[in-house]
Formats: C-alpha cells, sequence, structure tokens
C-alpha cells in the first residue's frame, strides 16, 4: 500500500502543466496509476586534475629528506617505470 501511494504521488510530480508526461526520461516503471517517469538533470562539472608525474630534485634544500632515500626511488621506479630517471640496477643490487 505505501508503494502504492508512493508511485501515485510520484507520478503527479513529474507530470508537466499539459498534463503529458516529460520527454527527458530516463527512469520508466509502470505502477498501478500509470507511468512512472523520472528525469535527470544533474549534470556535474569535470574535475581539473593535474596529474602529471612529479620527480623530486635531489640537489634542492626544499626537497624532504624522505624523497631522498633509496625507498622513494623504488616507489618512483614503480609508480613510473622508466620515465622516472631511476636506475633500475640500484633497486635490484647483486648479492
Amino acid at each position: 500500500m505505501a508503494a502504492s501511494m508512493l508511485c501515485r504521488r510520484t507520478a503527479a510530480l513529474c507530470r508537466t502543466s499539459t498534463g503529458l508526461y516529460s520527454s527527458k526520461t530516463v527512469l520508466s516503471a509502470s505502477c498501478r496509476g500509470g507511468l512512472l517517469s523520472q528525469t535527470a538533470s544533474y549534470n556535474p562539472r569535470p574535475l581539473k586534475l593535474n596529474l602529471g608525474e612529479y620527480l623530486p630534485d635531489k640537489d634542492s634544500e626544499k626537497t624532504p629528506e624522505w624523497q631522498k632515500t633509496a625507498r622513494y626511488d623504488k616507489k618512483l621506479f614503480g609508480r613510473y617505470g622508466s620515465a622516472s630517471g631511476v636506475d633500475p640496477a640500484s633497486l635490484w643490487p647483486s648479492p
């Protein structure tokens, strides 16, 4: 019973002033009172993200010490591969 009440109320809200349903139908479902139409009008703006690679300058004084370690070099090579500029021989030293 609650579902049929909700269906009737929603269908009444979705009708246009001419008594017809909106032409921008995204979701349609049939209920006891007729056809239920819902329209989607939310269109978000795309995010402006700078997803470029970050390679720290090891000679700069502003670079934190943890970004100058061999562990961080391993992380950079894992993330960016050969584009990171890290020598792979330094990551896997021979015994």
